[in-house]
């Protein structure tokens, strides 16, 4: 991300098309941390999990196994880069469970809320219709009710310093 607020997903000189390649055709890679250059850019790295056409980007923890089913932690700001061919309609599924307490869940495309839910803390199922622009299209999962790291609950005796607030399994967006 350059000082112009250009960031790698949003071609803007040069150097970002550099990398185009490399975010288009990635398979892992972690989040780690952003970096102050002398000049006043910025570099921010992080994981993107490349599936195809969807790029999970910041926001996304490691994939886990749990009974044979991919699932994924999010801090309370996740985002999906998804390319679409053309203008069309989605169905976008999951289902998901929230961390230690009740959290809203607000689910933007493109800047516009296309869905909003109270998750509990055990697994629900979403199921629901979008239009996907032609072209890159934004998918972010967002609580303002923040996350929570499970070393911080006492009674969990639990060393994962993680921000957690969501868990996701089986996404598809068909």
């Amino acid at each position: 991300k350059n000082k112009n607020n250009c960031g790698v997903f949003n071609i803007c000189n040069d150097i970002d098309n550099k990398y185009k390649f490399f975010f288009d055709n990635a398979k892992n890679f972690t989040t780690v941390s952003n970096l102050s250059l002398p000049d006043g850019s910025d570099i921010y790295i992080y994981r993107v999990i490349y599936t195809g056409k969807i790029l999970f980007t910041k926001g996304w923890y490691g994939i886990e196994n749990w009974r044979s089913t991919t699932s994924q932690w999010v801090s309370n700001n996740a985002t999906i880069l998804m390319n679409s061919e053309k203008n069309m309609s989605i169905n976008l599924s999951f289902d998901i469970m929230s961390f230690y307490k009740p959290r809203n869940l607000d689910v933007y495309l493109n800047d516009k809320l296309i869905y909003e839910q109270q998750v509990q803390t055990n697994f629900s199922h979403v199921n629901t219709q979008t239009q996907l622009n032609n072209g890159t299209n934004i998918i972010r999962f967002y609580t303002k009710d923040g996350c929570k790291r499970p070393y911080d609950v006492p009674e969990l005796k639990n060393s994962d310093k993680r921000c957690l607030s969501f868990v996701f399994q089986k996404i598809t967006m068909i």
